[in-house]
């Protein structure tokens, strides 16, 4: 990912932004969901103050996603702040075989 353009004012606007509406009604669940993310060690959580300095660092909304007789579960949306351009297409052949 190419993030080199993000100015520090870009990045404070996508924090500012927060998360989807829908997560809102979600707040337990997501609380929930990454406490278990954290403890198994999957994410790691930084204050902003640290994190709006990592190279190449990026930000996108959370949200959630409802389906029917199933429980909810996150989604980040990287069609918001551009991710989806930004994002360097080098698979390696291997990846795509069946």
């Amino acid at each position: 990912m190419d993030t080199s353009s993000w100015a520090s004012k870009y990045k404070d606007d996508c924090i500012a932004y927060g998360f989807h509406k829908l997560a809102e009604m979600h707040k337990e669940f997501i609380l929930e969901e990454m406490a278990d993310f954290i403890e198994k060690g999957f994410w790691v959580v930084l204050p902003y103050s640290i994190a709006k300095d990592l190279p190449n660092s990026a930000y996108s909304p959370l949200e959630t996603k409802e389906e029917r007789n199933h429980r909810a579960h996150l989604v980040v949306d990287h069609s918001r702040f551009l991710i989806n351009e930004l994002t360097k297409a080098y698979l390696y052949p291997e990846v795509m075989q069946f």
